[in-house]
């Protein structure tokens, strides 16, 4: 990694996630980096910048419409050469970014298909990004999510997860200002109105054509599923589901329900999850 890659990860890490003031500060710096002839990205055969860092500036050009001429510029001879790459059917340098990122990765690499409410090469980059088959990606933990609430293979809830995802997305990009909601508490907040929509009771037995898959389930974890379904209710279930098979935090899983009747706080999330696990470990 040369030095100006380094740097344009660190400015990025160091001060974008400190919104807003701290972006625009990043953005100014690359974007004089760049006009002094230290960031040069064409021609595009010749960039010197590793595909990470093409990322970054993506991400920091993400509010296209309020961008400067300067900085307009930049993203789009960004664009250039992440075309010139095929960048945008590569979603395992979005990841390693993420994993480079640290915490707020996943929230950073939605930045990158923000900007437009047309189809584009970002946002094709980001669907593949969340939807690709893989053991991390969001689509996959939703269809684990669902396929342990409904008692069926994963695998068979993918389509409906995908269209969860860009749904989420979508109205993510479009109704919110970078840092401002969380994405997953997005996500699954749409998945329980999805859920309660279709009226679906919560499965106590998998079907007869799921029952081969239920076995091939690490033995521990059915032992936990079965007495999920034994000893909590339908909504200590999903939010139990909520830490164990989407991964959200207590504040995420709190956003989730803020809208409902329980409208719980992290310590009353806190409290229902200590409740539950202590119910089927008895």
């Amino acid at each position: 990694m040369t030095f100006w890659d380094r740097a344009v990860l660190t400015i990025y890490r160091t001060m974008a996630a400190h919104l807003q003031s701290g972006r625009r500060t990043a953005l100014k710096l690359v974007e004089t980096a760049h006009r002094a002839g230290h960031l040069p990205l064409l021609p595009v055969e010749n960039c010197p910048l590793e595909d990470c860092s093409l990322l970054v500036l993506l991400m920091l050009t993400s509010e296209a419409t309020a961008l400067k001429p300067e900085c307009l510029r930049l993203r789009h001879e960004a664009l250039d050469v992440a075309k010139y790459r095929n960048l945008f059917v590569k979603p395992q340098t979005c990841w390693r970014l993420a994993a480079a990122l640290g915490e707020s990765g996943l929230a950073d690499i939605l930045e990158i298909g923000r900007p437009y409410a047309t189809p584009s090469f970002e946002r094709s980059l980001v669907f593949r990004c969340l939807a690709e088959v893989g053991e991390t990606t969001v689509v996959n933990d939703l269809c684990r999510f669902l396929g342990a609430m409904f008692l069926c293979d994963p695998a068979s809830r993918y389509a409906q997860a995908y269209m969860l995802v860009v749904k989420a997305l979508l109205g993510y990009w479009n109704a919110t200002k970078v840092g401002m909601v969380d994405f997953l508490a997005r996500l699954y907040r749409l998945v329980l109105l999805d859920l309660s929509r279709l009226d679906q009771p919560s499965a106590s037995t998998p079907a007869a054509h799921d029952a081969g898959w239920f076995e091939s389930v690490e033995e521990s974890e059915r032992v936990i599923i079965r007495r999920c379904i034994s000893f909590l209710s339908e909504r200590q279930r999903l939010v139990l589901y909520l830490q164990v098979y989407a991964g959200l935090n207590l504040s995420q899983i709190a956003e989730v329900y803020r809208e409902t009747t329980w409208a719980p706080d992290d310590d009353d999330v806190a409290a229902e999850l200590l409740a539950s696990w202590e119910a089927i470990l008895q």
